[in-house]
């Protein structure tokens, strides 16, 4: 097993139709690929909100901000 995050994930945006790729760990992409898995923040705490928010609704960064504005409140 392997701490690297080599194993290359291809999500394609719904919105744009564009594809991202991300870098998981290979374990953590098998347990996700699970029916009865756990939270996404569990299975990739080292991904950033905006890399789960595409796997979980494939919808890119960009396409999210069109869509329901930026975090201007910061």
């Amino acid at each position: 097993m392997t701490n690297e995050r080599v194993y290359p994930v291809f999500v394609q945006c719904r919105i744009c139709e564009n594809f991202k790729m991300l870098y998981v760990r290979e374990e953590d992409w098998r347990e996700y690929q699970k029916p009865n898995r756990g939270y996404i923040q569990d299975i990739f705490p080292y991904l950033t909100s905006e890399e789960r928010e595409l796997l979980l609704s494939h919808t890119c960064p960009d396409c999210w901000k069109r869509l329901f504005g930026g975090e201007d409140d910061e």
